[in-house]
């Protein structure tokens, strides 16, 4: 990228790291899909074990340069101290910025001030946390708040990633308008395929098996109710994060011979998994978007999913709609793949379109240009 190019500062609350990986890949994604217009930099601030000590070093990776500002401390009191110095060690490392971008508020929205106090130029608040949903258990500290407050006051646009997390977030703060910018899908990598006429029904479910919010208990239980009348299917699931209980769970439950556990892929390695599958489950009881059901359209892949993220976006014709915390009404959706109900998967693959790569990344040169030259 030109030199002339607008420079571009991505902060975030999650980003991957050697230790989580795949925490906030989607924010390194957006990193990427800005970095083939613009300069982007961004600083990743890494907590590290207590014998190392603050750091600050500089890499170019994939167009993106990316700083990495790591502290430790023997106390709560020396990490909060040397986290704060070793993060404007790394804000001095920088060229001139002509924006900031912060995604995930909580919990390190703090950084997004300060960037925007030293550095002095716009501020756009991305948010994608579930921290807003309305029957959230969590109370807001009042440094959060504070900080809640003063992100709504300086920040020159606040963007949500799904209208579903915009209702939430006007819930909580007083904002004149919250854009929505939903999350991108590289259609390079998640082709439409016609699907294939397989002698038994594959599902497929992908997500962090977190049961706080994702109830993939509620998935095995539903499998155990169709195995108990005999139908023929086969569910993959994939997940980055440890599966060993729900492994355990579905052998409880007589469905192991049903169900295969697949560890982490990388995004590349993950269109297959659609291609080869009749439908994807969502049975989550929150989600903010859920870049799997996009993924899911973008590939022509009908969606049985609970009414979360942008699944109220996606009409009846690309999904099966089911109930929260149901395994019954789950096992219903799932009964009528298996029992051959069809639909236009070229049409699934257009509403796709909508979470391609080409149309985001023009979305936010419209937001972007709002800023700088």
């Amino acid at each position: 990228m030109p030199e002339s190019a607008p420079h571009i500062l991505i902060l975030s609350s999650w980003y991957p790291s050697e230790q989580h990986p795949f925490l906030g890949n989607f924010v390194r994604r957006h990193a990427q899909l800005l970095a083939s217009k613009y300069r982007v930099t961004v600083i990743n601030l890494i907590a590290s074990d207590a014998s190392e000590k603050k750091a600050v070093s500089k890499a170019e990776d994939e167009g993106i340069t990316e700083i990495q500002a790591r502290y430790s401390g023997s106390s709560k009191l020396s990490r909060f101290g040397n986290r704060s110095r070793v993060f404007s060690d790394a804000l001095k490392e920088l060229d001139a910025v002509d924006l900031i971008i912060g995604h995930v508020l909580l919990p390190h929205g703090w950084m997004f001030l300060q960037a925007q106090k030293n550095l002095k130029c716009p501020l756009i608040w991305v948010e994608h946390g579930s921290y807003f949903r309305g029957d959230a258990k969590r109370r807001w500290s009042p440094r959060e708040r504070l900080i809640r407050r003063s992100m709504v006051a300086r920040s020159s646009e606040i963007v949500a990633v799904s209208e579903t997390l915009r209702k939430d977030m006007l819930r909580s703060i007083a904002s004149n308008e919250i854009k929505v910018i939903g999350n991108h899908v590289d259609e390079a990598l998640f082709t439409f395929k016609e699907k294939s006429n397989h002698p038994t029904t594959q599902f497929l479910h992908v997500s962090t098996l977190d049961p706080k919010t994702k109830n993939p208990e509620g998935i095995v239980s539903a499998c155990s109710i169709l195995k108990e009348e005999g139908a023929l299917f086969h569910l993959t699931i994939v997940s980055d994060e440890d599966h060993s209980h729900l492994k355990q769970f579905a052998q409880a439950n007589g469905v192991q011979d049903c169900i295969d556990f697949v560890g982490p892929q990388e995004w590349d390695a993950m269109p297959q998994f659609y291609h080869n599958s009749d439908a994807f489950i969502l049975n989550s009881d929150y989600e903010t978007f859920s870049i799997v059901l996009a993924e899911s359209l973008s590939t022509g892949t009908p969606v049985i999913t609970t009414h979360v993220g942008i699944a109220p976006e996606i009409p009846d014709k690309a999904q099966i709609s089911v109930d929260k915390n149901n395994p019954e009404s789950l096992a219903k959706g799932m009964r009528s793949i298996i029992e051959g109900k069809t639909f236009g998967y070229s049409e699934i693959a257009e509403l796709g379109m909508q979470y391609h790569s080409t149309s985001i990344l023009e979305q936010w040169n419209q937001l972007i240009a709002k800023y700088v030259g």
